[in-house]
């Protein structure tokens, strides 16, 4: 409603739209951060299922400089951004444990697998990091 609201105000503006934010320290109702935090704190995290459902999640980071860049380049309008590619939950969670874990392998649950939850990013916005190549530098 509050993005309708503005545009129906007519004023010069710019909505970016995030799926999901990552990184050290961001918040836990994102699952995938709550991993990172285990993982530190020497925990292996937890596969449900085979970890297959797909994301395309931005490294905190790279949101940061995605804003900077829509200001920069005077990019209006609403646009949704994140990774261009997305990665299985396992995929993230096992870039997790080679990471902060040396290599350890993550613990697996039985239970019911995720749906994929992917962001369509807007043209318009720049490349941003991988999964793993965000998890590398910015840790």
């Amino acid at each position: 409603m509050s993005d309708r609201a503005i545009r129906l105000s007519q004023c010069r503006h710019t909505i970016v739209r995030f799926g999901g934010i990552f990184g050290e320290g961001g918040p836990n109702h994102l699952g995938i951060n709550s991993m990172i935090e285990q993982a530190k704190l020497g925990h292996a995290p937890t596969i449900v299922g085979k970890g297959v459902a797909l994301r395309n999640y931005i490294h905190v980071q790279d949101a940061a400089k995605t804003l900077i860049y829509c200001l920069d380049n005077k990019i209006t309008g609403t646009h949704y951004s994140g990774s261009r590619k997305s990665i299985s939950i396992a995929q993230m969670i096992e870039s997790i444990c080679d990471i902060y874990m040396d290599g350890q392998s993550p613990n697996y649950q039985d239970g019911n697998e995720a749906i994929d939850q992917i962001t369509v990013v807007s043209p318009s916005l720049p490349e941003v990091k991988s999964f793993r190549s965000a998890l590398e530098k910015y840790r």
